[in-house]
């Protein structure tokens, strides 16, 4: 038991430095792709990470002493296991199991060769799991997806860890394949049982609507890291171009007030050109932005397709790196200004207080839940998520969806002439059904007898089959009839209609027959 507990602990000491490492590459994933971070995805995912580590050090460790380990080991086709189902024989040669004796059974549960076995199995049934529920992978690609994994550890043992020691340390088995691949398939089978007390995985970003999500301050970080790294290459660029100086000579003299001016004026022009002109141009897009999926827009301007003007850009960063340039003068005159020490540990101290408090007010802004800071509220604009053009369409078609349902609903509540004039005309009912109820196949009903007597006489009388029975439209387990989806056919009078009339109305039924049918199906969900 030592032998598995070892490997899982040193995976359990890995894990946090890998996930760390791979924290900020799996955030600009999740917000490329998704627009945001599920937190239960990301649960899902790390999961995933510590039990992908687990595997493999159960795989490799312990590693042994030496890499030329050829003498303590053997020869590389000394392990090699073909022969299928050795498991069968070596569990009976070293345990004493015997079939009809229950107490064989327990004693069966310390043996080293059947816990080799369960362990190959046990190895693989999360990994079916995950393809299952989180990957939502078919049978066939998870026994192949189980195969292929088993053969990569295998291979893993076979090659002396890829070649780094000199022979093999570990046996390839065939029956290793076989048990990991079936504890794949295990995985697949008992997925099922997540889904009683976890959401589906295509069902986690159902109800997000990320034009009402605010841009997080870890989110905004990371893009200004990005953007301070590029801004740092171009401002290096201005300066050199501007001082009209070569690499080396700009190195000589970058500790004059003459290179300290230039720096300060290529940073400002920088500015001008990455966070003003480009941004104007791309819709409120630098490359952090665009890497982290958000855009800047100005409040007075969220319904225009522009989203933000180059003077709201030019307000935003004028006041946010005229904080930035006031610092850089205050070193200057520190540095080169014929001052007392007194005044330059005057400065000292208020850039200190300067800085301190930028800090207090991100941290007061982080702990009150206010995403704008100081330069995004003096000039109107701010950060939000960018819409994909499926997310886009996805919100365009639920608004569409919307108006239609509450003007069927509308027109539900009141008279309809024309449904009057269907029932006063009983072969226009005919047609109105036969087109409405192709889907449902039921037969048709009769007028009531109240509404017969108060027919006219121009309207000659059609026949109905199945005289007992309404006509209905199947959704599911309810049945609707045509009286309850049109209530107001038995109560109206009628009136002649024409033949555009009827079409509208056949239209309004169809898609009333639409909406309960969803309903239906939603109700089941």
């Amino acid at each position: 038991m030592n032998a598995y507990l070892f490997p899982i602990k040193q995976a359990i000491i890995t894990f946090p430095f890998l996930a760390l490492a791979l924290t900020v590459p799996f955030l600009i994933v999740q917000y490329r792709k998704y627009g945001y971070v599920n937190k239960l995805r990301s649960t899902i995912l790390y999961s995933l990470l510590l039990y992908a580590i687990t595997a493999y050090y159960l795989v490799i460790l312990p590693l042994p002493k030496l890499l030329d380990n050829c003498e303590a080991y053997g020869s590389f086709w000394s392990y090699m296991q073909w022969q299928p189902f050795t498991f069968v024989s070596d569990i009976g040669r070293e345990t004493s199991f015997a079939w009809n004796s229950f107490s064989s059974y327990t004693q069966l549960l310390k043996e080293r060769s059947f816990l080799q076995v369960l362990f190959n199995m046990v190895l693989t049934i999360p990994l079916g799991i995950y393809l299952r529920y989180y990957f939502r992978c078919s049978f066939r690609a998870t026994l192949f997806l189980s195969l292929g994994v088993s053969l990569f550890f295998e291979l893993t043992q076979v090659t002396g860890l890829y070649g780094i020691y000199t022979c093999p340390y570990r046996l390839f088995d065939v029956d290793d394949l076989m048990l990991n691949t079936t504890g794949g398939i295990i995985g697949f089978l008992i997925a099922p049982i997540v889904y009683t007390f976890l959401p589906r995985s295509e069902k986690l970003d159902e109800k997000v609507n990320l034009s009402e999500l605010r841009v997080g301050f870890i989110r905004r970080s990371i893009a200004f890291a990005i953007d301070l790294f590029v801004m740092t290459i171009v401002t290096a660029i201005m300066s050199l171009l501007l001082s009209g100086a070569t690499l080396l000579t700009y190195q000589l003299t970058s500790g004059t007030l003459d290179a300290s001016a230039s720096r300060l004026l290529s940073a400002g022009l920088a500015m001008l050109l990455y966070f003003v002109l480009i941004p104007a141009v791309c819709g409120g897009r630098t490359l952090g932005k665009w890497i982290t999926r958000i855009h800047i827009v100005e409040d007075v301007r969220q319904s225009d397709a522009r989203h933000v003007t180059w003077r709201g850009l030019l307000k935003r960063y004028g006041l946010l790196y005229f904080v930035y340039g006031l610092l850089d003068v205050m070193n200057m005159i520190a540095q080169f200004g014929e001052i007392t020490m007194q005044a330059s540990i005057g400065i000292l101290f208020l850039q200190f207080l300067l800085i301190l408090g930028i800090f207090v007010h991100v941290i007061i802004s982080m702990v009150k839940g206010d995403k704008l800071l100081f330069y995004e509220r003096l000039s109107g604009t701010r950060n939000v998520v960018t819409e994909g053009e499926r997310e886009a369409r996805t919100e365009a078609e639920h608004k569409m969806e919307a108006s239609v349902i509450g003007r069927q609903e509308e027109e539900s509540d009141q008279p309809s002439v024309i449904t009057s004039a269907l029932l006063a005309q009983r072969k226009d009912v005919e047609v109105v059904h036969s087109s409405v109820g192709e889907a449902s196949q039921s037969p048709r009903s009769k007028l009531t007898e109240q509404s017969e007597q108060q027919s006219e006489p121009a309207v000659e009388a059609v026949p109905y089959e199945h005289e007992e029975q309404q006509p209905s439209h199947e959704t599911g387990r309810k049945t609707y009839t045509l009286g309850e989806m049109v209530p107001e056919l038995d109560e109206l009078p009628r009136s002649n209609i024409t033949s555009e009339e009827v079409e509208r109305e056949v239209e309004r039924l169809r898609a009333k027959v639409a909406l309960l049918e969803k309903r239906e199906k939603e109700g089941k969900d």
